[in-house]
């Protein structure tokens, strides 16, 4: 993986969508080459800011010796944390006895192209995700999936409407983000949004395993796809 110095460049389009709260982080060059701490609290804001829009970096290796100070400092803005949280207790009023539910956030990413996208990053197919699904309730007495996606037609017509589903429609991308983490667990596609849900939520996490279209620039991104799926997030086809 190059330009090694980049730190948690993986945050580079959901960061927007988050408060950045700076207490007490060191932001260093993690090359090893450079360590040098910002002593000014605004140029230390400035310079997390500015790396984590930077560049196409998205490893968790980038970034595994800061993870704490990370999930500290990254937190969704109030507004945005207390309309997703009225909507989650809304949506699990609406289930009789939803006590003791397991709740799955499910992000579906579909391209514009029928199975990729121009960059090489693939389309999961609907046997994905209903494998996937299957997999938690397999798992858990009583589950709850929500699904998020701007996609919605396809997802109507491609996933079955079980009673165990609820479709949330209407927000903006950042409250559904705010929603996919006060879930228990992840279901991804492919891209970053569902990437990051993924690792905000802190449960167990489900991945389509064939993430690229081999020989695509996506593909070239990563020699071995252990470096862009968090350790024990589960691949699925």
């Amino acid at each position: 993986m190059g330009s090694s110095w980049r730190i948690v460049s993986c945050f580079f389009s959901s960061i927007r969508f988050v408060y950045v709260k700076m207490v007490h982080i060191n932001v260093w060059n993690i090359s090893g080459h450079c360590h040098r701490l910002l002593q000014n609290r605004t140029a230390r804001k400035l310079a997390v800011i500015c790396m984590l829009l930077t560049g196409f970096f998205q490893s968790w290796r980038y970034w595994k010796h800061y993870e704490n100070e990370l999930r500290q400092i990254l937190q969704f803005q109030d507004n945005i944390l207390h309309e997703a949280k009225s909507q989650f207790h809304n949506i699990l009023s609406k289930h009789k006895n939803y006590q003791g539910i397991t709740t799955i956030g499910v992000h579906i990413r579909r391209f514009e192209r029928y199975d990729t996208d121009e960059f090489g990053k693939n389309n999961a197919p609907k046997e994905y995700i209903i494998h996937a699904m299957d997999y938690f309730r397999n798992l858990y007495k009583k589950c709850l999936f929500l699904i998020f996606s701007i996609k919605m037609k396809w997802t109507k017509k491609n996933i079955p409407q079980t009673d165990d589903i609820f479709l949330v429609e209407g927000n903006s991308a950042p409250v559904d983000l705010a929603m996919l983490t006060l879930t228990n667990h992840t279901i991804m596609t492919v891209g970053t949004f569902g990437w990051m849900a993924g690792w905000m939520t802190q449960g167990k996490t489900v991945y389509y395993k064939h993430p690229d279209t081999p020989g695509s620039e996506f593909s070239k991104l990563y020699s071995n796809y252990s470096d862009h799926f968090y350790p024990g997030w589960i691949p699925m086809e």
